[in-house]
């Protein structure tokens, strides 16, 4: 529950949100002798494209549906209901730049995982993000955002 006060007014583009956690050796598609194909490695601009589209989502540039095949339906349900809160609070955020990536940085903790921190510039302000994305029936899905 974000935090408000006159000093510190809420911000529409903060959130932070995670699938329950299944054990990875528990999942029926998760095989760790198996590399992921070559045709399926994670690039940075499509994270940085995924998360540009989610903080244009928060401002109510962009409708949730176009992340539904990109977020694990935990991520896409807090993310629509946050976009909803925003868009009744505050209506459509007023266009400034568009929100542009910085800085990707990738990190694989296991095979079919991957973390990524970015810097972005979201029209207003510099921000951090991480996302994590794991490969699901074979695509890659975001099972937890947070955007600072």
């Amino acid at each position: 529950m974000p935090v408000t006060s006159p000093q510190r007014p809420w911000d529409r583009v903060a959130i932070s949100t995670a699938d329950e956690p299944v054990p990875i050796w528990l999942r029926t598609d998760f095989h760790p002798e198996m590399p992921l194909p070559a045709e399926f490695e994670l690039e940075k601009r499509v994270v940085g494209k995924v998360l540009v589209h989610a903080i244009e989502v928060l401002l109510g540039h962009r409708p949730c549906s176009q992340l539904r095949n990109w977020l694990s339906p935990q991520v896409f349900s807090a993310l629509s209901r946050r976009a909803g809160l925003a868009m009744r609070i505050h209506g459509r955020a007023p266009r400034a730049s568009a929100p542009r990536v910085r800085h990707v940085h990738l990190c694989e903790p296991r095979q079919r995982v991957c973390e990524a921190s970015v810097v972005l510039h979201d029209g207003q302000q510099i921000r951090g993000a991480a996302l994590r994305l794991e490969f699901i029936r074979d695509r890659w899905r975001v099972v937890a955002l947070e955007i600072g």
